[in-house]
């Protein structure tokens, strides 16, 4: 639920957090382009629940048999993982509307690229790298897919306080057990 920009770097901490022992085994352009690749679906008009397997299990789906792959399943469970803490622990708990909802997800990726100081330019060769065709299964055609990953980038607003959004902030990356 977070948007694209949170995503990765939600991703990154985690990785370098708890993937560390394999991070060298791990192909980052995969691994980051898995990270954002369930919201696709925004973009190639495939529905929600069949990019973010509501029905199905994305480790039954996707195959397993490179780095490549595994790396690739590593971030798109993460993504997974990131939408399901913020719809049913902060959005739904907290009663929060689909209006204020977009604004606090801004709020967050100004949030965080203020406190990590990264910028899109250190994921977007990661996630052009990634390999296009591991979406296939899900019906999207190379051609989508290479056009939303460059469609994808868009402008940080500079970070300005807000009490009442950092609270939801700070509740949400504590529990990620992001620091």
């Amino acid at each position: 639920m977070p948007n694209f920009y949170s995503h990765l770097v939600l991703s990154k901490i985690i990785l370098e957090k708890d993937f560390k022992s394999n991070f060298d085994s791990m192909d980052l352009n995969n691994f980051y382009f898995g990270s954002v690749s369930p919201d696709i679906g925004y973009f190639s008009k495939i529905e929600r629940k069949i990019t973010h397997f509501y029905e199905k299990n994305p480790e039954n789906f996707f195959g397993k048999d490179s780095i490549f792959e595994i790396s690739f399943l590593k971030g798109y469970n993460l993504h997974l993982h990131f939408d399901n803490v913020w719809k049913y622990e902060i959005r739904l708990k907290n009663e929060i509307s689909i209006e204020e909802n977009s604004k606090i997800y801004a709020y967050l990726d100004e949030f965080l690229k203020s406190m990590f100081k990264l910028d899109f330019d250190y994921f977007l060769p990661h996630v052009i790298g990634g390999n296009c065709d591991f979406l296939k299964k899900l019906g999207i055609e190379k051609e989508i897919c290479e056009r939303w990953k460059k469609k994808s980038i868009y402008k940080i607003s500079e970070f300005k306080t807000n009490e009442n959004y950092q609270k939801v902030v700070d509740e949400y990356l504590k529990l990620l057990k992001v620091d």
